[in-house]
């Protein structure tokens, strides 16, 4: 079985709800768990063109541009894939 992860929009397309289920799973704590929830908490974004800005809008999905800790998630997420797929696969990863 092969596996094809396409990274082009990983950052954009991450699942916040997800990303604090696998927290968890790895044992962070919920102090540290709730301050990043309390980041990604009503975000809100806006387009900024020759124009002018847009009205803000709510952002749901994907992590902040900039945010130090965004490869980590996408780590994470990427090593609990791996973990699932060789226990329900009997698959080794090379």
């Amino acid at each position: 079985m092969h596996v094809f992860v396409d990274f082009t929009k990983a950052f954009d397309s991450t699942n916040c709800n997800r990303m604090y289920l696998i927290l968890a799973a790895y044992g962070i704590s919920c102090a540290i768990s709730n301050v990043i929830r309390c980041v990604y908490t009503n975000w809100k974004s806006f387009v900024s063109t020759q124009d002018g800005d847009t009205e803000a809008f709510a952002v749901n999905t994907g992590v902040l541009q900039g945010d130090t800790l965004a490869p980590f998630y996408l780590l994470l997420f990427l090593t609990m894939l791996s973990a699932k797929l060789c226990a329900t696969q009997s698959l080794e990863l090379h």
